[in-house]
């Protein structure tokens, strides 16, 4: 598993404070720059970023890390969007929050499947607001989606391929679920699988023992 984002894909938002790295900072794979937003923790606060045409995924896992001096003020509640167009959004899952703090170890959040989008932004969600806002980085992540395995083989992953439909069973489209349909129905429609170990390349900046 990686990371979906990368440096110098094109990313927005409100982290622009001119004392800091901007918003490119919480994808440049650096954990020595930070982005803050010059207003604090506000009803604005946001950043996105764009996946590049032709490359929409499901984003189902985020890894945010806060700056080691700056962080956070206050809990944060935020919420996960995604949009086809960079107009219309629409949220995935339920609000997550942030903990206060100068703590860079990164927090991990995971998500619903909801399709495979272009854009993907994290947002001011609700609660109070105020304090510093210092973000170091943001990764997503896009878990794989269970499927049944027939009797020759195990699920395809949803990137790889659509599953094969069998005598009794139809098989599914790349974009709504993984694996192959069974002799006796389709596929199984996304149970979540168990947790995946956190990637490596993030956590190994911030000494996390991964072994």
């Amino acid at each position: 598993m990686s990371d979906l984002t990368s440096p110098g894909m094109a990313v927005a938002g409100t982290l622009n404070f001119a004392g800091a790295g901007g918003n490119a900072a919480l994808i440049d794979d650096n954990s020595g720059t930070s982005a803050a937003d010059p207003s604090g923790y506000n009803a604005s606060t946001n950043w996105s970023v764009d996946l590049g045409s032709g490359n929409p995924q499901a984003v189902t896992q985020i890894l945010v890390a806060k700056d080691g001096t700056f962080g956070l003020t206050n809990p944060a509640t935020m919420k996960l969007e995604h949009s086809d167009d960079n107009a219309i959004w629409t949220q995935a899952g339920s609000n997550f929050t942030l903990s206060a703090g100068t703590s860079p170890s990164p927090e991990s959040f995971e998500f619903p499947y909801a399709g495979a989008h272009r854009y993907w932004r994290v947002h001011y969600a609700s609660g109070g607001t105020g304090g510093n806002f210092w973000l170091q980085e943001i990764q997503m992540f896009s878990r794989l989606r269970s499927g049944s395995a027939n009797a020759t083989g195990t699920a395809d992953s949803l990137k790889e391929r659509a599953g094969s439909a069998t005598a009794s069973g139809t098989a599914d489209t790349l974009k709504q679920r993984a694996g192959s349909a069974t002799a006796t129905g389709e596929a199984d429609d996304g149970i979540p699988p168990p947790p995946i170990a956190a990637n490596k390349r993030f956590f190994s900046r911030f000494g996390a023992d991964l072994q």
